[in-house]
């Protein structure tokens, strides 16, 4: 949940982040920032993950169902590619 305050002395306003809204408090904290890679396109591999994960059942509300497909696609996605591209950059490294 996020709110704004006015301010009467500041061309700004004060953003209040509440981090705590809609028991999130128990998020896994990760040790990086999912991004999407372009280079992931030119493979089938990941639309099949995204094509799993997007026609798959999901409990939840309607408004929640989207929110745990992204989840789980960023976790499909994760794991395709540490086994599409991670396992083999690292074999490499071991033979050298």
């Amino acid at each position: 949940m996020v709110i704004t305050r006015g301010v009467w002395n500041f061309d700004h306003k004060m953003l209040i982040v509440d981090v705590e809204a809609q028991g999130r408090s128990d998020r896994i904290k990760r040790k990086f920032q999912f991004r999407f890679e372009v280079r992931w396109l030119q493979s089938e591999g990941c639309k099949r993950v995204i094509d799993v994960v997007w026609t798959g059942a999901v409990d939840g509300d309607a408004h929640v169902r989207p929110w745990k497909k992204i989840q789980a696609c960023r976790i499909g996605l994760i794991q395709w590619n540490q086994d599409e591209f991670e396992q083999p950059r690292q074999e490499v490294k071991t033979v050298r």
